[in-house]
């Protein structure tokens, strides 16, 4: 779960920056350049501020439903990310995304603190998630950087907002 959320995660984070300096489109009266800037920290902001807030949300909406409701939400947001041609509706989006995100990452996190026996199968599930987090990254990036290649920044988000379809039906069966 962790390998397949992360790869499709980062495989899109910094194309949306790529994206809005190749539109050169600024918004809020900044530049092209402060705008696609933006774009990557007000995702990681939102990641930040909903991971915060993801316990006590979690505490009131079952697992299956968080996870449900989060993936959509990553998976809207990248769709909107890959067919808009706006600066400020790609910024929208990405913290949308973010917040999707930490809703991912509450539900993986209950998953590995409560998916074991014994100490020994504790120790597997947090070494299993490192290795998923490790992995996500480096074929994320690499992934995403073959995609905006071959088929331009914006396809990045459709090929995120796919992998997050599978990245449901996985998490879904665990």
């Amino acid at each position: 779960g962790n390998f397949l959320a992360l790869t499709f995660d980062y495989m899109c984070l910094s194309f949306s920056a790529l994206q809005i300096k190749e539109w050169n489109e600024g918004v809020f009266s900044m530049s092209p350049a402060m705008a696609a800037a933006l774009s990557i920290s007000i995702c990681q902001i939102a990641d930040l501020l909903g991971m915060m807030a993801m316990p006590s949300i979690g505490r009131h909406i079952k697992g299956q439903l968080l996870m449900a409701v989060s993936a959509i939400i990553v998976i809207v947001s990248n769709g909107m990310c890959f067919i808009t041609g706006s600066a400020a509706v790609m910024i929208l989006m990405r913290f949308f995304a973010g917040v999707g995100t930490a809703g991912i990452k509450q539900v993986r996190n209950m998953v590995i603190s409560q998916g074991y026996s014994s100490e020994a199968q504790r120790n597997a599930n947090l070494a299993a998630s490192n290795n998923g987090v490790i992995g996500g990254l480096l074929c994320g990036m690499g992934l995403g950087g073959v995609v905006a290649g071959v088929f331009g920044y914006q396809a990045t988000f459709l090929v995120a907002a796919i992998g997050h379809i599978m990245y449901l039906i996985f998490e879904a069966g665990c």
